[in-house]
This record gives C-alpha cells, structure tokens and sequence, in this order.
C-alpha cells in the first residue's frame, strides 16, 4: 500500500470510531433520558395512587363513623 492509501485507510478508521463514539454517546444520553422520564412516571403514579388511597380511607372512615352514630341511636331509642 501506499502512503496516500494507508492515509486514506486511517482517516476512514478515525472517522468510524468518531461515529461509534458519537453513537454511545448518543444512546447513553437517550437512556439516561429514559430512565429519568419513566422515574417521574412512576412517581407521579404513586403520588396519585396514595391520594386516592387517602381520600377512600375518609370516606371509610366517614361511614363508619355514621354507623356508629346510627347503632347509639337507635340502641338510645331502645332505652
């Protein structure tokens, strides 16, 4: 080979692992990216699971207490 090709094959080389380079970059960057969205994601969810979780134990513990007041009602009646 000559000088100008083993160039030429050298400058080709460096621009392919440039390439591989800029693609691991790249997909690193689009994991991380993915990784942090599905974190909000899941977040988020659990946020509003809880808040439903919250609002039907008030609403259990509303009519319960309503049943109680019923019972001490009608067993005051009966007295």
């Amino acid at each position: 080979m000559s000088n100008l090709e083993n160039l030429r094959e050298s400058v080709i080389e460096q621009a392919h692992e440039k390439g591989r380079m800029k693609l691991l970059d790249s997909k690193k960057k689009i994991d991380d990216e993915f990784e942090m969205q599905k974190s909000l994601i899941i977040k988020k969810k659990e946020a509003e699971h809880e808040r439903k979780l919250k609002e039907l134990q008030q609403k259990y513990q509303i009519i319960f207490q309503q049943l109680k007041n019923k019972e001490r009602q009608s067993t005051l009646v009966s007295k």
